[in-house]
């Protein structure tokens, strides 16, 4: 069962069948019980799988044990990168000070590393917290559409969901890359993931 489980959830997840997936890894866990490294890619899984079907909670304190682990273990970089997933758990959770304080200190552990991706994702995830907590996102619209017509981009409309820490933008551009440049010229922000839309009949 400890090696077969998280299989059945790796297939699981793949399949997007994630609430499958995390009963499978919490099942895993039952035969990972020493607080190591096995255990912590564990907790890291189940965390990601319950946060995505919003089973909160558990993705947090899932986060929280396997930071635990990680700094048992000197991992600064996995200290700093559950830092940061611990920050956006907290605010979906509207717990805002301590989203705040998890974002400062990832930020802070990641900084006394090399530079690497994870600390860009740091520094984004505070710009989104601050964007949200200063209501700048209109600002930042703004400074889309100053910047849009040198690549042939329009910015449409965007939403804030503050619940869970998200920002969207719909916009017109003739490719991803060109609605990317216009962010980053615009405010430094670029979007985690641009989706191809076609309007429907």
């Amino acid at each position: 069962m400890a090696r077969h489980a998280p299989l059945a959830a790796a297939r699981a997840a793949r399949l997007g069948a994630h609430r499958a997936a995390a009963e499978q890894l919490q099942l895993a866990l039952r035969y990972h019980e020493a607080p190591g490294r096995p255990r912590a890619a564990l907790l890291e899984r189940l965390a990601y799988e319950c946060y995505l079907t919003d089973q909160l909670v558990l993705a947090r304190d899932s986060g929280l044990e396997a930071l635990a682990i990680h700094t048992r273990e000197q991992d600064t970089r996995s200290v700093g990168t559950w830092q940061r997933w611990l920050s956006r758990m907290s605010w979906v959770l509207g717990q805002n000070a301590d989203g705040e304080r998890y974002a400062a200190a990832a930020v802070a552990t990641l900084e006394s590393l090399e530079p690497g991706p994870e600390l860009a994702m740091a520094y984004s995830n505070m710009s989104q917290l601050h964007m949200l907590a200063d209501d700048d996102v209109a600002k930042a619209h703004a400074a889309d559409l100053q910047a849009q017509d040198a690549y042939g981009v329009r910015y449409l409309r965007y939403w804030v969901d503050e619940n869970h820490g998200k920002i969207f933008c719909l916009v017109d551009a003739p490719d991803a890359a060109a609605a990317a440049t216009v962010h980053r010229e615009a405010h430094g922000l670029v979007a985690d993931e641009i989706y191809p839309v076609a309007e429907g009949a």
